[in-house]
């Protein structure tokens, strides 16, 4: 179960390097922004999407809508 736990907890972290905060840090932990305008575009419009998704979704046992907020 400690195994199982850690890894979550570093696969998540390193998740950090590939999402919107992480492309603000460069490889030397600096403050510079690492990707180009195009990719930060292409990531902006499938970010979108997941969270469009996720917004319709409905939980059954009380037909609420769950939000994500951007």
């Amino acid at each position: 179960m400690n195994y199982g736990s850690i890894g979550t907890v570093i696969g998540h972290e390193i998740s950090h390097s590939m999402d919107d905060i992480g492309k603000q840090f460069d490889k030397e932990g600096n403050n510079n922004n690492w990707w180009d305008s195009e990719t930060d575009l292409k990531f902006k419009d499938r970010a979108d999407c997941l969270v469009n998704q996720y917004n319709n979704y409905v939980v059954p046992q009380n037909g609420m809508r769950v939000s994500v907020k951007t």
